[in-house]
């Protein structure tokens, strides 16, 4: 599952601090409602975007992130991925502080902006 998870999955940081991670898919492939049963239902969402022909499953509660972090934790990513992964789970962090210092925001902002670049 760590391989479909590398080839088709996304960590994301969207600009008002909204983390997630999601696999798109142009069909529904078994795998989504296994990812989908291993998170729990009610901790993803699959959507059908008509524009895109796509599938998309989605984790964005905080409960759900911290699923996939644990799961990651015991089957780690095992290409480039993980510096994301990285990226992604110290943001993860960071919003758990209850009222960020400027160098945490400022270093919120740099995950965001790097969280998918690997050079």
């Amino acid at each position: 599952m760590v391989g479909f998870l590398e080839g088709d999955g996304s960590f994301f940081i969207r600009s008002n601090n909204t983390l997630g991670f999601e696999i798109s898919q142009k069909t529904i492939d078994p795998i989504l409602y296994k990812i989908k049963s291993l998170f729990k239902r009610g901790e993803t969402k699959t959507k059908f975007y008509k524009d895109r022909n796509t599938y998309v499953l989605a984790i964005t509660s905080k409960k759900g992130r911290e699923m996939l972090i644990n799961y990651l934790h015991t089957y780690p990513l095992k290409t480039r991925k993980i510096l994301a992964f990285s990226k992604w789970e110290e943001c993860h962090k960071l919003l758990e502080v209850e009222n960020p210092s400027p160098k945490e925001k400022e270093r919120m902002n740099q995950l965001r902006n790097t969280i998918n670049k690997f050079s």
